[in-house]
This record gives C-alpha cells, structure tokens and sequence, in this order.
C-alpha cells in the first residue's frame, strides 16, 4: 500500500483513501495476531487487492462504475520491486517478464524499454504499450522509498556485481582437498547419498517450519544433517577422502554447497590451511578508513593463522 501510495498525488482523494486503507490495514493485522487469544479478526475487503471484485460489468449502473474506477487506481494485489530480492520466485518470473517485454519492444519499436520511456514524444501506440507492461509486470514499480533506495544500491553495485560473477567461475575448490586421489573411485555414491538428501528435504522443512521454539528447529536441523553425515561416513570412513569426494563431486554447483559444508565443513577448513591459505584479510574499525558502513569507517588487515 504505501508503494501503491508513491504513485498517487498527495492530498488527491486516491490518496486520502489509501492513507485511510493503510492505517485500517494496521489495526486488522494486529487483530490478526490476536487471533491467539481468542479474538474474531475482521478480514480485509476483497476490494483493496483483488481486481476482479473491482471489475467493470456491462450492468452496472454509472455511481457503481465511478466507484470502480476509483478502486481500481489504489488495488494492491502485487508485491514491490525490492520484494524481488526477498524472494526468488518472483525474481525469476520478473526476469522472465521483462526480457520478453524488451525482446517485444525492440521488435515493435526499434527502441529499448528505456529508451521508449525517455522518449520525448510517444505516440498512442507507444503510450499503450507502457500502460500495458505498467499493468502486467509481476511487481509494482512506483517511485516508494524502498523501490528508490533499491534502484540506487542496484545502480551502484552494477559493476561489483558483474565482477563477482566473473571471479566465481575461476575459483579453485581444491584449496579445499587434499593430494589424495581416493575420491574418484565412488563418485555415483556421492550423488546417490545428494539425490537422497534433496528429496528428504522438503518433508524436512516442512516439519521444522511445525515447530515455533528455535531450539527445537536447531535439533532437527542438527538431526536432520547428523543423519547424512551417517551415511557419508559409511561411504569413506577416512575424512580427508569424504572431504575430497564430496568437494570434488558436489562444488561446481552453488546449491549443491551447504550440503557439502554441511558433511565435512571442518575437514575443508583443516585443508584450506594445510594448502597453505593461512593469509586472511578483515576489516577492522578505523576512523581514517577507505570503508564506510553504517556511519563508521573501516580498514581491511591482513591476519596469518
């Protein structure tokens, strides 16, 4: 709602409304929360997030399609932009969307999105079509606080980003092995002990997600895990060849890493010290730092173990 807000001209009756809608909105979540104790929670009206409540019918009379069409300026039936980076799914169907809207655009237009929007003089046509990707993009994109602040750390990062990407495919995951060749000899039971894991997992979550109190999520969790390391450790009773195995089979692929610290996390550390990583940098408070974060500045120094 307050990114819907964003949009609208302060002090328009849209507004007022909103503004209205967000503080009701408050009271009924706390209601919402004080379900527990045994209180009737009013349900919010259908009318504020669902556009097919709000639609226009050939019957309806004219106060009725006025009230409609006002509606319909302040439902909030999708998430903000910056929601994207709360939750993947919606990431990846954003980015699905939008590299078929400037496929779309290019073959329409002859121009980027963006350079359609800053287009000074769009005809009906171009104007239509904006309208159109305003509408059916999976996320709001108004001018709130956190879409701004969000649209400016994505600006800055550009680079760092691109450049993190790059350095991620040159990385060497023997600084985690050791010179034993053992591990090649039982790769399939590696990815069978995996394929299993992944597809307890879900049943795992979704028993963990029962339970309330954090340590009892942390025991199943720990469970859970103590389980494979089980069945790893019947696979290489040794743990540098579990460790090589594992590393060497399992961590070219990003969702395949927790697994792999989660069976021989230790052994990896004992490695990557052995191989000669004893060299770390961190930062550390210093008020004439190159590093600023959260009002303080920072240096980065070197520590061997």
């Amino acid at each position: 709602m307050f990114d819907v807000l964003a949009s609208l001209e302060k002090d328009s009756d849209e507004y007022n409304e909103l503004s209205r809608r967000i503080i009701c909105g408050q009271a009924l979540q706390q209601e919402e929360i004080d379900k527990i104790k045994g209180i009737q929670a009013k349900q919010m009206p259908k009318i504020w997030y669902d556009y097919k409540i709000n639609k226009i019918l050939e019957e309806d009379k004219k106060e009725i399609i006025k009230q409609k069409e006002f509606d319909l300026k302040l439902v909030v039936n999708k998430k903000p932009y910056f929601f994207i980076y709360n939750y993947k799914n919606v990431q990846s169907k954003y980015n699905v969307f939008m590299k078929n809207v400037e496929n779309n655009c290019i073959i329409r237009f002859g121009l980027s999105l963006k350079e359609l929007k800053n287009k000074p003089n769009k005809n009906e046509e171009e104007i239509n079509f904006l309208k159109s990707v305003k509408y059916r993009s999976p996320v709001f994109e108004n001018p709130s606080a956190m879409n701004k602040i969000c649209w400016y750390i994505e600006d800055v990062f550009e680079d760092i980003k691109l450049r993190t990407n790059k350095d991620e495919k040159g990385f060497d995951k023997k600084i985690y092995m050791t010179n034993s060749k053992k591990y090649e000899s039982k790769r399939e039971d590696i990815k069978k002990i995996f394929k299993e894991y992944k597809d307890t997992q879900l049943q795992y979550m979704i028993e963990k997600g029962k339970s309330a109190d954090k340590e009892d999520k942390k025991n199943k969790r720990e469970e859970f895990v103590n389980n494979f390391r089980i069945k790893a450790i019947d696979i290489y009773s040794n743990s540098d060849d579990l460790c090589n195995a594992m590393v060497y089979t399992l961590y070219d692929i990003k969702a395949n890493r927790q697994f792999v610290w989660d069976m021989c996390g230790e052994q990896m550390i004992t490695n990557l010290l052995n191989n000669n990583y004893k060299k770390y940098r961190y930062p550390v408070k210093c008020k004439y730092g190159d590093i600023e974060w959260h009002g303080l500045r920072f240096k980065m120094e070197e520590c061997e173990c």
